[in-house]
C-alpha cells in the first residue's frame, strides 16, 4: 500500500474527515445565534460572509461533481448557515 493511503488509513483519514466538515459547519452557529438574539450588525463584515459563501457554495457543488458526499453535505449545512446570517443582517440593519 502506498505510503499516503497508509497514513490515511492510520489517521482513520475518511472518519476524521467528516468530524472536519461538521465543524466548519459549526463554526457559523455561534455569530448567528448572536445575531438571532441581540439583532445587533455591528462588527459584521457582509463583504466577508458574501465571501464565505461564495466558496462555501463552490466546494459544495465540487462534492456534488465529484459525488464526494462529505463535501456536499457539510459545506451545503455551511451554506445554509451563512446564508442566514447575511439574511438576517440585512433585516436587522
Amino acid at each position: 500500500m502506498p505510503t499516503r493511503e497508509r497514513i490515511a488509513a492510520c489517521l482513520r483519514w475518511r472518519y476524521l474527515k467528516w468530524v472536519f466538515g461538521v465543524m466548519n459547519t459549526c463554526a457559523m452557529l455561534p455569530q448567528l445565534v448572536r445575531l438571532v438574539m441581540t439583532r445587533q450588525t455591528a462588527g459584521i463584515s457582509i463583504t466577508m460572509f458574501w465571501i464565505i459563501l461564495a466558496v462555501q457554495l463552490a466546494y459544495s457543488f465540487d462534492g456534488f461533481l465529484t459525488r464526494n458526499r462529505m463535501l456536499m453535505v457539510t459545506l451545503a449545512g455551511a451554506s445554509t448557515i451563512t446564508t442566514s446570517i447575511i439574511i438576517l443582517y440585512y433585516a436587522s440593519s
